[in-house]
C-alpha cells in the first residue's frame, strides 16, 4: 500500500466532490500537484473496488476538463486509478493564468491558487498579477500614468559620473520608448517617483529608535539608505591587551547589508503596492521587499541561478558603478559570514522576499555574557571550598585544645600515681580507680580519632576537586595562549592591506608556493573575478612586507616571508 500524506503540492479527498475542482484550479495557478480521491485526510485508504463507480467517476472528470475550466487545461491534467484503487490526479503548472471556473469568471469567486497546505481565492491584484506574467507584461517599459517628469536628481548622479544626460541616452537606457513616452523605468527614476523605502531601529521593547522614509528618484533612495543602514552598522573595537591592536568587528560584516539592500532594490515588483522595509531589530536586521523570486526558486537562487524582474534598471544601476558582481549578492553575503556559526535567512513567498541577516557584535557579547555566568558559578564555588576549609580548620583548632586539656590531665595522674605508689595499701585501689579514668579518656581519644579521620577524608575530597578546579584553569590558560597567539599572528599583517590583498595573502598562507594563475582561480571561487595583471600589481603594492617570490620563473611560487 502506498503512504498517503498532504503537503503544499499534494492533497487528499475521501471522493470525487466538486470542490476538487477549485483545487485543480488552484494547482493549475500555482506549481502544480497531485490530487488522490479515495483517502481519508489522516492517509486511510477507501479505495473504489467497484467498476461502475469508476467508470462515473472517469466521465464526471472528462465532463469538468469539456466544461468547466477557462482556459481549457488540455495535456495539463492527467488521471487514472492506481493499484490501492485511488484515483491520481495529476496537475501541471499553467502558462496560461489566470486559469478559473468557467461558470464563476476571472474574478475571486472562480480564480482560486495554492499557498501551502491549502487553496485560497485569489486577490483581484493577484489576478492582475498573473495575467500580466501570462502575456510577458515588463512593468520597465510600460508607459508610464505620469508624463510630466523632471530628472534633477537623476541627472546629478550622471554628472557625477561623468555621464552627460542627453535625450538618446534617456532612450537607450529605457526611461523613454521609441514613441517619446516615459516609461515606468523613467517614472521611478524620476523626482515624481512615489516609490519609498522605509527603515526603522528598534529597542529591546520594540519601541522605535529611528524612523525614516525614503523617496524621490530611486538613484536617490539608494544613496540615502546605504548611508543610514552604513550607520546602523556598528563597529566594535577592541584591543589586544598583549599588543594594543584595534581589533575591529562590524555587526554585519563584509558586504553582506549592503548586497541586501541593492537586491531588494534591483529585484522588488515594482508593480505591487507595497514597500520595501529594513528594519533593524537588536540581534539582526530584515529586509523585506514585495515580490517573490521571479522565474526561479529559492534553491536555484542559492545555487547561483540569476533572473532578473528589472533588467534595465540593474543596467542603470551597473552604468552609474552602483554595484559590483551582480547576481551574486546572496552567494557574497553567505561567504561574509562563513566565519561565524550565525547565518542568514532566506525566505519567500508569492509576494515577498525576506532576507535576515543576525548581528554578529549581538550574539558575540551573549556567548561573553555566558562565559563571564560561567566564572561566576565557579567562583563561588571556590568561595564555597575555601569556606568549608576554614571550617575544618576551626574544628582542628578545638580537637587539638582537647588533646593539650587532656595531656595536662594525664600529667597530674601519672604525678597522682607516683604518690599513690608510695602507699602500697592505696596503690591498687587508685590504680583500679585512675584505670578507668584512663579508660574514659583513651574512649574520648577514639572519638577525637574518628573526628580527625573524617576531617582528613574531607580534605582529601576538597583537595581532589581543587586539582579539578587547577586543571580546568591550566587547560583555559592553554587555550587562551593560543588565541592569544593567533591575535598577534593576525595583528602583524598591516591594517592598510586592501580587501583584495587580504584574500591573496590568505590564499598564499593556505598553499605555499602558489602561482599567479592558481591564485586566480582561487579567487574566483571565493566569487572574485579579476586578472592575471591585477593580482600581480596588488600583491607588489600591497604584499612585498609579508609574502616572496622563491624559485625559478618555471617552478617557481609565492610563500609567506620566514618572519611570519
Amino acid at each position: 500500500m502506498n503512504e498517503y500524506h498532504e503537503d503544499e503540492r499534494t492533497e487528499l479527498k475521501r471522493e470525487l466532490i466538486n470542490d476538487i475542482k477549485c483545487e485543480i484550479v488552484a494547482f493549475l495557478n500555482s506549481d502544480g500537484g497531485t490530487i488522490y480521491v479515495g483517502v481519508d485526510d489522516d492517509g486511510k485508504v477507501i479505495g473504489f473496488d467497484d467498476y461502475k463507480i469508476k467508470d462515473e467517476m472517469d466521465l464526471k472528470i472528462g465532463n469538468w476538463m469539456q466544461d468547466s475550466f477557462y482556459p481549457k487545461p488540455f495535456g495539463l491534467i492527467q488521471y487514472a486509478f492506481n493499484k490501492d484503487n485511488v484515483l491520481v490526479i495529476s496537475v501541471c503548472k499553467g502558462t496560461r493564468k489566470p486559469y478559473f471556473l468557467k461558470d464563476k469568471g476571472p474574478k475571486p469567486s472562480g480564480v482560486f491558487i495554492r499557498v501551502g497546505r491549502s487553496k485560497r481565492k485569489a486577490t483581484n491584484e493577484e489576478i492582475l498579477h498573473m495575467i500580466m506574467e501570462s502575456h510577458n507584461y515588463s512593468y520597465e517599459d510600460d508607459i508610464s500614468n505620469e508624463q510630466e517628469l523632471t530628472f534633477k536628481e537623476f541627472e546629478r548622479t550622471l554628472d557625477e559620473n561623468g555621464i552627460k544626460p542627453t535625450s538618446r541616452l534617456m532612450n537607450s537606457l529605457g526611461l523613454k520608448n521609441k514613441h517619446g513616452f516615459y516609461t515606468n523605468l523613467g517614472y521611478i527614476m524620476s523626482d515624481q517617483s512615489n516609490i519609498v523605502v522605509k527603515l526603522a531601529e528598534y529597542d529591546d521593547n520594540m519601541n522605535f529608535k529611528i524612523k525614516k522614509s525614503f523617496g524621490g528618484s530611486l538613484v536617490t533612495i539608494l544613496k540615502n539608505v546605504e548611508e543610514q543602514a552604513e550607520r546602523l552598522n556598528d563597529l566594535k573595537i577592541i584591543i589586544d591587551g598583549n599588543t594594543f591592536k584595534r581589533i575591529e568587528t562590524k555587526s554585519y560584516p563584509g558586504a553582506s547589508i549592503r548586497e541586501m539592500i541593492m537586491n531588494a532594490i534591483c529585484h522588488a515588483d515594482y508593480f505591487i503596492h507595497s514597500n520595501i522595509k529594513i528594519e533593524f531589530f537588536p540581534d539582526k536586521v530584515k529586509i523585506t521587499s514585495p515580490g517573490g523570486i521571479f522565474n526561479a526558486s529559492l534553491e536555484d537562487i542559492m545555487n547561483g541561478v540569476q533572473t532578473y524582474r528589472n533588467p534595465k534598471l540593474v543596467h542603470i544601476f551597473d552604468k552609474l558603478g552602483m554595484i559590483e558582481n551582480f547576481g551574486t549578492g546572496i552567494p557574497r553575503t553567505i561567504y561574509s559570514y562563513e566565519d561565524y556559526d550565525i547565518q542568514p535567512e532566506f525566505k519567500t513567498t508569492n509576494n515577498f522576499f525576506v532576507v535576515t541577516l543576525p548581528n554578529i557584535n549581538f550574539y558575540n557579547e551573549l556567548e561573553s555574557s555566558q562565559v563571564n555566568t560561567k566564572n561566576s558559578a565557579d567562583g563561588r564555588l571556590n568561595d564555597r571550598i575555601n569556606a568549608q576549609n576554614k571550617t575544618d580548620g576551626r574544628l582542628n583548632d578545638r580537637i587539638n585544645a582537647q588533646n593539650k586539656t587532656d595531656g595536662r590531665l594525664n600529667d597530674r595522674i601519672n604525678a597522682q600515681n607516683k604518690v599513690d605508689g608510695r602507699l602500697n595499701g592505696r596503690i591498687n585501689a587508685q590504680n583500679d580507680a585512675d584505670g578507668r579514668l584512663n579508660g574514659r579518656i583513651n574512649t574520648q581519644n577514639d572519638v577525637d580519632g574518628r573526628l580527625n579521620g573524617r576531617i582528613n577524608t574531607q580534605n582529601m575530597t576538597d583537595g581532589r576537586l581543587n586539582d579539578r578546579i587547577n586543571v580546568q584553569n591550566d587547560a583555559d590558560g592553554l587555550l587562551n595562549a593560543r588565541e592569544n597567539e593567533q591575535n598577534n599572528m593576525d595583528d602583524q599583517f598591516n591594517e592598510s592591506i586592501s580587501e583584495l590583498g587580504k584574500e591573496i595573502l590568505m590564499i598564499i598562507m593556505q598553499n605555499p608556493g602558489i602561482r599567479i594563475p592558481k591564485i586566480v582561480i582561487k579567487l574566483s571561487e571565493r566569487d572574485k573575478i579579476v586578472s592575471y595583471s591585477k593580482v600581480r600589481n596588488c600583491i607588489r603594492r600591497n604584499l612585498t612586507d609579508y609574502v616572496e617570490r622563491r624559485g625559478s620563473k618555471k617552478s617557481g611560487g609565492y610563500y609567506l616571508k620566514d618572519k611570519f
